[in-house]
C-alpha cells in the first residue's frame, strides 16, 4: 500500500472511532441537556388527547406492555420528532434515536413514558452514588483581596464641594465640579484617591520549605499572601517613568522563576520586569524594554538551561534560553542600581540582549497565530510547546520547540481561550467563546472526541485533575462545572455566588487564569508527575502540574475577589497545613540606593537615584 493510501486509512479509521465514540456519548449529553420544564412538555407527547379508537389501536399495537403503563407510546420517529420540538434543534436526533435503541429492549419500535422516566430515574442515581467522591467540596469561601480594594474612599460629592467657593454653591457649579473630580479620579491622576482593581495573577511561590501567594492586580498592586490567603506585605509595581503623566499601562501576566528565585511580570508597555522574591519583600532586579510586540502571556520551564516562553498580540512565540539563571539570568551592568535591558529591533540597543549569548539567547517564531496568544505551556519530555489563541484556523497549536517537526493544528470556529494538556492521559481540553468544553486526542486534528455542552456563558479556564478523573470548567458567568472524563457527564455544577457576580451593571473580569492550585501542605503524599512540564531539576517542584491540583483546596480568581474550594479524595491529611511563608528575616540582596529608595516609600522605583542625577 502507497503512503498516501496508507495515510488516508489511518484517517478513515481515526473518523469511525470517533463516529462511534460520540454516539454512545451524545445519548447521555440528551440527559444532560434536558431540564424539568422539558420534561414536561416531552410528556404531553406521551399523552396526547385523542379518541378511544386511536388509543385501542396504539396499545393493540404494543401487544400486553400496554396494559402496564399509561399514556401511548411512541414509534421511533415520533419520539425524534418529539425531542425536537421540545429543544427547538435538530442538534440531539443522534442521541435521540441511540437512546430510543437502548429504550426499546424488545424490538417493537414504540417506547412508553414510564420506560423513558425509568431511565431518567436510574441515571439520577447513578450521578447520586458518585456524589460521595465529587471532586470539589460545596463549601466554597470567599476571600477579598486587601491589597486590590479601596481603602476609605472618599465621597466624590465632598472632595468636589472642597474645590469650589462658597459663592459658587449653586447646582450648576456642583454638578460641573464634581465631574471634573470625578474625571481626575478615574484618570488615576489624583493619587491619593484609591481604586479598585482586578486580580490580574495569582502567583504561586514555593520551594522545598516555604510556599505564599504573589497576587497581581491588574495596574501592579502587589500583595504576598501566606497558604490561608492572610495578607503579609504589599508594593507597587510603577507602570510609568518618573513622576509624569499615568499611562493606559497593566499587567498582562506573570510567572515564578524557582531556579532563579525570581518574579517575572509582562505589562502592556512591551516590558519584562524581574523581582527577587526570595523573601517577603519583593525587590526589583531588571527591566527590559522596548520588545517588538505586547506580550500577553508567560511560561517557564526551569532547568540546568531554562526557557521563558513569551506570547504576544501579533501571534508571535519568543523562546529566552537562560543559560546560568541560578547565578543571573541577564549580565549585570551595574552593581549598585537597577539594570535596564533595550529589547529594539533594527538599532544598536538590541545589541543588548543579542551579545549576552553567555547569559541568555532569543528565539523567535513568528506568525505562530494569527491573533494574539492566550496561553502557552511547554511539555519538557517531548519539547513541544502548547498555544492558543482565538484565530479560528489556528485555535491550538502543538509544535517542537526547535522546529524540526510538523506542527500540529486544531482548528475551531470561534477560536480557544483556554486549554490543558495531560501527556499522560494523552488528552487536551480547551474552552471557548461559544460556551463549549472539548476533548481531544492529542495528535489528532480534524475534530475533538467530544464536546460537553452545559455552559451559557463563555469558558475562561479548564483544567484536567488527574487524580479525579476529571474535567473542571469555569465559565465568565461564575459557574464551575466538574466533568467526568470516561463518562462525558456533568458530575457537579456549582456557582461562586461572588459580590461582584451579583452586583448590578458591575463588568465582570478574569485576569490570564481563572484557576489556581492550593497551597502546597506540610506533608505531601508523592504521586506520578506529569510529563507537561517535568524536568530533573533539583529547583523543579515535585508538585508537577500532575499533582498540584491533587492539593487539598484549589483558588478562582476573579474581579478582586478569591474562592477556595475544598478538593476530595486526595492524599494528604485533612489537618496538614501549608508550607510556611519565607522568613521576614531573609531580604534580598539589593544594592544600599535601593534600600534608601524603600525607605523614602518607594518600594520598586522605577530609576535609581545615581540614574536620576
Amino acid at each position: 500500500m502507497t503512503e498516501e493510501g496508507q495515510s488516508s486509512l489511518n484517517t478513515e479509521l481515526a473518523s469511525v472511532s470517533l463516529e462511534e465514540d460520540e454516539v454512545n456519548l451524545l445519548g447521555m449529553d440528551l440527559l444532560e441537556r434536558l431540564e424539568p420544564e422539558d420534561l414536561s412538555e416531552l410528556r404531553k407527547h406521551f399523552f396526547k388527547v385523542v379518541s378511544k379508537k386511536h388509543r385501542l389501536k396504539y396499545r393493540a399495537q404494543s401487544g400486553g406492555r400496554g396494559n402496564n403503563y399509561s399514556g401511548l407510546p411512541l414509534t421511533k420517529q415520533d419520539f425524534l420528532r418529539a425531542v425536537d420540538k421540545v429543544l427547538g434543534n435538530t442538534l440531539y436526533s443522534l442521541s435521540a434515536a441511540k437512546l430510543f435503541s437502548t429504550l426499546d429492549v424488545t424490538k417493537e419500535g414504540v417506547i412508553w413514558w414510564e420506560e423513558f422516566l425509568d431511565h431518567v430515574i436510574d441515571r439520577i442515581g447513578q450521578r447520586n452514588q458518585k456524589d460521595d467522591c465529587q471532586p470539589l467540596d460545596k463549601a466554597i469561601i470567599i476571600h477579598d483581596v486587601p491589597h486590590c480594594k479601596a481603602q476609605n474612599e472618599p465621597n466624590l460629592l465632598t472632595l468636589a464641594l472642597k474645590h469650589v467657593t462658597p459663592p459658587a454653591y449653586r447646582c450648576l457649579s456642583i454638578v460641573t465640579s464634581y465631574m471634573t473630580v470625578y474625571s481626575l479620579y478615574r484618570d488615576g491622576n489624583d493619587c491619593s484617591i484609591p481604586q479598585r482593581e482586578m486580580v490580574m495573577r495569582v502567583v504561586p511561590i514555593e520551594t522545598e520549605t516555604s510556599f505564599c501567594y504573589a497576587i497581581i492586580s491588574k495596574f501592579g498592586r502587589t500583595g504576598v499572601y501566606d497558604g490561608h490567603l492572610q495578607l503579609l506585605e504589599t508594593y507597587q509595581i510603577l507602570l510609568r517613568e518618573g513622576e509624569g503623566r499615568v499611562k493606559s499601562t497593566w499587567v498582562s501576566d506573570a510567572v515564578h522563576l524557582p531556579d532563579a528565585g525570581a518574579l517575572a511580570v509582562v505589562c502592556s508597555d512591551r516590558s519584562l520586569r524581574v523581582y527577587d522574591c526570595s523573601g517577603l519583600s519583593h525587590a526589583p532586579l531588571c527591566h527590559v524594554m522596548g520588545t517588538k510586540n505586547v506580550p500577553q502571556c508567560l511560561e517557564y520551564c526551569p532547568g540546568d538551561t531554562s526557557l521563558l516562553f513569551l506570547g504576544d498580540d501579533k501571534g508571535d512565540i519568543t523562546t529566552m534560553r537562560f543559560h546560568q539563571p541560578r547565578v543571573s539570568l541577564f549580565r549585570k551592568k551595574h552593581p549598585d542600581k537597577l539594570d535596564k535591558y533595550y529589547w529594539v529591533v533594527g538599532t544598536s540597543l538590541s545589541l543588548e540582549l543579542e551579545n549576552q549569548g553567555e547569559w541568555v539567547t532569543l528565539n523567535v517564531n513568528h506568525a505562530v497565530h494569527s491573533e494574539a496568544v492566550r496561553r502557552i505551556s511547554y511539555c519538557a519530555d517531548s519539547e513541544t510547546v502548547v498555544s492558543c489563541s482565538q484565530d479560528a484556523n489556528t485555535a491550538v497549536v502543538v509544535r517542537h520547540v526547535t522546529g524540526r517537526k510538523s506542527p500540529y493544528v486544531f482548528k475551531v470556529a470561534r477560536g480557544v481561550r483556554c486549554f490543558h494538556m495531560d501527556r499522560t492521559l494523552r488528552l487536551l481540553v480547551t474552552g471557548s467563546n461559544d460556551c463549549l468544553v472539548r476533548l481531544w486526542n492529542p495528535v489528532v486534528t480534524n475534530r475533538p472526541v467530544v464536546c460537553l455542552y452545559g455552559h451559557k456563558m463563555a469558558v475562561e479556564d479548564v483544567l484536567i485533575m488527574r487524580h479525579a478523573n476529571s474535567v473542571i470548567s469555569c465559565a465568565r458567568d461564575g459557574v464551575l462545572k466538574v466533568w467526568d472524563i470516561t463518562d462525558q457527564v456533568c458530575l457537579q455544577t456549582l456557582p461562586l455566588n461572588l459580590a461582584s457576580l451579583s452586583t448590578p451593571g458591575k463588568t465582570v473580569e478574569f485576569g490570564s487564569r481563572a484557576l489556581y492550585p492550593g497551597p502546597r501542605t506540610a506533608t505531601y503524599q508523592d504521586e506520578p508527575s506529569d510529563s507537561c512540564y517535568t524536568t530533573t531539576n533539583t529547583f523543579a517542584s515535585r508538585d508537577d502540574p500532575g499533582t498540584v491540583w491533587a492539593r487539598r483546596r484549589m483558588l478562582v480568581a476573579c474581579c478582586n475577589q478569591v474562592a477556595s474550594l475544598g478538593v476530595h479524595g486526595v492524599g494528604v491529611a485533612p489537618t496538614s497545613p501549608p508550607l510556611p511563608p519565607p522568613s521576614r528575616e531573609h531580604h534580598a540582596a539589593v544594592p544600599s540606593p535601593w534600600r534608601a529608595a524603600e525607605a523614602r516609600g518607594a518600594l520598586t522605583p522605577d530609576r535609581s537615584p545615581r540614574e536620576s542625577v
